[in-house]
């Protein structure tokens, strides 16, 4: 099953979302990605069981922690970054998974070429 990305998604930055998400009283709720802490020991069984658009959400999310403060860590683009967790997660034996780790992994594939 191959789902689209919801666009409307792409324009709401991960921190505007966990205030959006505290501000309604839902943070560290039944999300797995209500907060960092959480997003860092969430699993593929977790991304499965999410909304598409809670997905894209948890991979901007995880975006915005590997860039760091200062925002140079290096990161995957959005779609990029859906497809890094999207992909794995699809496998029938990836539920222990850790999103966070899946994503960290992609990232030092991205853009590089053989020497």
């Amino acid at each position: 099953m191959n789902e689209g990305l919801p666009g409307e998604t792409l324009r709401v930055s991960p921190r505007a979302r966990i205030a959006r998400d505290r501000r309604l009283g839902r943070a560290g709720g039944g999300d797995p990605f209500a907060t960092a802490e959480r997003l860092q020991v969430a699993t593929c069984a977790d991304w499965l069981a999410a909304t598409v658009a809670d997905r894209f959400g948890a991979a901007q999310s995880i975006r915005a922690i590997i860039a760091g403060s200062r925002g140079d860590g290096l990161t995957l683009d959005g779609r990029d970054g859906y497809r890094a967790l999207d992909r794995p997660c699809r496998s029938k034996f990836a539920g222990g998974f850790l999103l966070y780790e899946l994503y960290a992994r992609a990232v030092g594939f991205a853009g590089r070429s053989a020497p």
